[in-house]
C-alpha cells in the first residue's frame, strides 16, 4: 500500500458516493414519475412512457455502485477508524465528503495549508499501518 493507492481509492469511494447519490435522487423522481402515470388512463402512450421509465430505472445499475463503495470502505474504514479524532475528522472531510482543505481548516480553526499538510501525514500513518 502507498500514498498514491489511498489517496486514489479515497477519491475513488467519494466519486462512488456522489453518484450514488444522484442515482437515488434520480431514480425517487421516477418512482413519483410512475405513480403519477399510473393515476391516468392507461392508454398505450401511457403503457409506454411507465415501460420506458422502467427500463432507465433498470439500466442504473445501483447495486453496482453499492457494492464498489462497500469494497473500498472494507479496504480503509478499520484503518480510518483506528486513528484519532481529528485525524479521523480531517481525512473523512477531506478525501470522503470532498470537502475542500480550507473549508475543513474554517471548521478546526486551521489555515488551509495546514489541514493540506496534515491530511498528507495521516496518508502516510495509514501507509505505514496497512503495512
Amino acid at each position: 500500500m502507498n500514498v498514491k493507492t489511498i489517496k486514489s481509492d479515497l477519491r475513488k469511494l467519494k466519486k462512488t458516493i456522489h453518484i450514488l447519490d444522484a442515482l437515488k435522487e434520480t431514480q425517487e423522481r421516477y418512482i413519483k414519475r410512475i405513480e403519477t402515470l399510473s393515476k391516468f388512463v392507461q392508454t398505450d402512450k401511457i403503457k409506454e412512457q411507465i415501460e420506458t421509465t422502467k427500463t432507465v430505472m433498470n439500466l442504473m445499475d445501483i447495486d453496482y455502485y453499492i457494492k464498489e463503495a462497500n469494497e473500498i470502505e472494507s479496504k480503509y474504514m478499520s484503518t480510518i477508524n483506528k486513528l484519532e479524532p481529528m485525524e479521523k475528522l480531517i481525512i473523512v472531510e477531506c478525501f470522503i465528503n470532498g470537502k475542500p482543505y480550507w473549508k475543513v481548516g474554517m471548521e478546526l480553526c486551521y489555515c488551509e495549508d495546514t489541514i493540506r499538510k496534515k491530511a498528507e501525514k495521516i496518508i502516510r500513518k495509514m501507509v505505514n499501518m496497512m503495512n
